[in-house]
């Protein structure tokens, strides 16, 4: 149960941090380009909703062992 607990928490991590740099990157190539306007709280908060399901699926995978 502890491996796995670990290898959920490692995807889990892994998964998130993705998400938070492509996040990142997404931002500054749109803020560089100009079109700051896409850059509204609302988008934002979209992307990190789904974001958080991937991450969210791998660490539910402990409760299935």
């Amino acid at each position: 149960g502890a491996h796995a607990l670990r290898t959920a928490c490692c995807l889990g991590l892994t998964v998130h941090m993705m998400g938070g740099i492509l996040g990142l990157l997404i931002m500054a190539a749109l803020a560089v380009l100009g079109t700051a306007t896409l850059l509204t709280p609302i988008h934002v908060l979209l992307y990190q909703l789904v974001w958080l399901v991937p991450g969210w699926i791998v660490t539910m995978w402990t409760r299935a062992i």
